[in-house]
Parts: C-alpha cells; structure tokens; sequence
C-alpha cells in the first residue's frame, strides 16, 4: 500500500518545481527573469479579524517573472506566484499567472506594472479557482534590487464558500525582486 502525501506535502514541492521551471525557462525569457518575496502588509501590521495577530502570521508570497523584451518605454512579462500563509481558519496555498505590462522609463528608477490574474486556490482540502487584478510599484535600489509595493483584488471562492464573502478581495504586499540578469 503506497503512502499518500499530505496536501502541504504536495505543496511543498510545487515550490522546488516551480524554482527549477523557472532556472529552466531562464533562455525562454527574452530579457530578464526576476524574483520577489513579498508579506502581506495589514497581517503582518495589523492583523486581522479572525485572529490572525500582527507580526506573527505569516503570509509569503513568492514571485518569479519573466521579461519580454524592452520596448521605448514598457515591457510585458509574464509572472508565477505561489502564496502560502498561516492563518488561524486553515492554511491558504495559492498559485497565480499573471500577463503583465510595465512602465519602466517615464519615471527614473521607478516600475510601475498592471496585469491580469488567475489560478488556483487550495484551502481546507479543496481547490478553487480564482482570477483578479494585479498592480506593483518598484523601486529600483540598483539595477537588480527593488523595494516593491504589490496590490491585488482577488476573488477569493474559498472565502465565500466557508463566510459568505462576495467580489474580490483587495490584499496589499511590501516586498524585494532581485533582478537575476
């Protein structure tokens, strides 16, 4: 009788995956690849309502993007993200795609990126998919380091189906991207 893996098992190694597709995928991008880790900022400030306590909850997400070419003043890429967070209701796994298009010459040292989300959703053992809307502000330190503030409205079914919550959920980050070019 084979052993089954745990659904955080399962999880666990989508993440050395998905670090290896990405090295892998380093000759696809056209231009650079790029990688993030960000917090969310209100349960890491404030925390939440449904006991979730400020600066002990974690909440990571981790970003991998890939970089078109770079045009007069944009880029568009394309970018994978996995969240994992702690929280008190269960623990939340997320992974997303995200087409993105970025403004990266009109303001010096400053990205500005807007894209499209969707992906999936696993919270008390079922999946759910979603899809929103993603934005990010970077600051670019040097050439490969940037402090990055990322906004999402996600819908969030897992939310729904458990609260009764409606319509897509706003979540704030603070977090670097390392430029690996």
């Amino acid at each position: 009788m084979k052993d089954k893996l745990t659904t955080k098992q399962r999880w666990i190694w989508l993440i050395p995956i998905a670090i290896i597709l990405t090295f892998i995928n380093e000759c696809k991008a056209q231009d650079n690849i790029s990688i993030g880790i960000y917090q969310d900022a209100k349960l890491l400030f404030l925390g939440d309502d449904r006991g979730n306590e400020a600066f002990k909850t974690i909440d990571a997400k981790l970003s991998f993007s890939l970089q078109g070419y770079q045009l007069n003043n944009y880029y568009f890429s394309i970018n994978q993200e996995l969240e994992y967070a702690k929280l008190k209701g269960g623990d939340y796994f997320s992974l997303l795609i995200i087409p993105n298009w970025t403004l990266n010459k009109m303001i010096p040292n400053v990205e500005l990126s807007a894209g499209v989300v969707i992906g999936l959703i696993h919270r008390w053992k079922m999946g759910y998919a979603t899809y929103g809307l993603s934005g990010d502000v970077s600051y670019m330190i040097t050439p490969k380091l940037k402090l990055s503030a990322l906004g999402q409205l996600i819908k969030r079914s897992d939310l729904l189906d458990r609260w009764g919550t409606k319509g897509l959920n706003p979540n704030f980050y603070i977090g670097i991207k390392y430029n690996l070019k």
